[in-house]
């Protein structure tokens, strides 16, 4: 099975991911870990896709205070000046809470 999304920073522990990809888009859903706090809109997760489009739609939440999509995630695209391969990552909009569980879920369209 292949594995979508990874961690994009080493205070982040990926427990499932089963995201898949339909119809010229990437169903992102995944369940981590933050083993420590990670800023706000620093990177959390990456997306092992070679490139990916412009419109995404991810919403997250924190299992311990809630139990439904609440806040949206930032997918960024960016292109290395080196050799031109994408790093395709995603944001919270808050700190990550140390030894709280998070799910995320939602579409990436693809290039």
């Amino acid at each position: 099975m292949v594995n979508f999304i990874q961690s994009a920073d080493s205070k982040i522990k990926i427990n499932e991911d089963v995201s898949y990809l339909i119809n010229n888009a990437l169903h992102v859903n995944a369940v981590f870990t933050a083993t420590d706090a990670v800023a706000a809109d620093n990177p959390v997760l990456r997306v092992n896709l070679p490139n990916v489009g412009a419109h995404a739609e991810i919403n997250w939440y924190n299992a311990a205070s809630e139990y439904a999509p609440s806040a949206a995630a930032t997918v960024k695209n960016t292109t290395s000046s080196v050799d031109g391969l994408h790093n395709i990552t995603i944001q919270l909009g808050e700190t990550t809470v140390a030894s709280q569980e998070y799910h995320i879920e939602g579409w990436i369209a693809l290039a």
